[in-house]
């Protein structure tokens, strides 16, 4: 390498998962220069103050929000340091905690940079399925292809808290909280849904009412039995 020879900006990944157990995520850092040392930090400040090596970790095991801004540069011995490399990490985080209508229930999330329809965001992490009721869904196994994502329970003390955490939201989420729980006694699935709840990236919110305004954040509202007919509870 001669010398002077300026190193290029190096590039940030952030591993962008979502689900009930994404509370920490993984990121990369690359320059296409050979033989450069990169530094970086995550709080965006003047002071490069880590030395990259190896994958490095984000966010801590709870399911706090957080937020990343990270700062990176590369260097090369008798060379000129590259531009800044930037991105940011979101840790956004959507919770119901009122508690579901019935034990054994399944907890979902669902949603959209937008009110409603197909995601404008590509790879968003949430999506509306087509079906606008949960009463047209044969079953909790296909939850992943209708844009559900499963939350994690959480009990403490005397109170339970389903999560789901998301390192790809980048935009505003409109979510909901849906849940599901098998009937064996009359083989059908019953659903319920919680009402809708906003939140930006880096944040956290809520869904603490059901779609009715009532006590529970979801109580059982559709179900669908084995035989394909769908209904709507009286």
């Amino acid at each position: 390498i001669q010398a002077g020879t300026k190193a290029q900006a190096p590039v940030i990944r952030i591993k962008k998962i979502t689900g009930g157990n994404a509370q920490t995520t993984a990121m990369k850092i690359n320059t296409i220069t050979k033989d450069a040392s990169i530094k970086y930090n995550t709080n965006g400040s003047s002071t490069l103050d880590a030395d990259y090596a190896t994958e490095v970790e984000l966010g801590s095991e709870d399911y706090t929000n957080e937020t990343y801004k990270i700062k990176a540069q590369a260097q090369i011995d008798s060379g000129t340091a590259s531009d800044y490399g930037y991105e940011v990490a979101y840790k956004t985080v959507i919770y119901t905690s009122y508690g579901v209508k019935t034990s054994g229930d399944e907890v979902y999330f669902r949603g959209s940079n937008v009110k409603s329809g197909t995601a404008t965001v590509p790879n968003f992490p949430f999506s509306w399925d087509e079906a606008s009721s949960p009463q047209l869904w044969s079953d909790r196994d296909n939850a992943a292809d209708v844009g559900m994502i499963k939350a994690t329970k959480v009990t403490e003390s005397n109170s339970t808290t389903y999560y789901v955490v998301s390192w790809g939201v980048t935009e505003t989420l409109y979510f909901r909280p849906l849940s599901c729980k098998e009937e064996t006694k009359y083989l059908i699935w019953a659903w319920g849904q919680g009402e809708s709840a906003t939140v930006e990236p880096g944040y956290s919110s809520n869904s603490n009412k059901n779609s009715n305004g009532g006590d529970y954040a979801i109580y059982e509202e559709y179900y669908h039995d084995r035989f394909g007919n769908n209904y709507k509870y009286d």
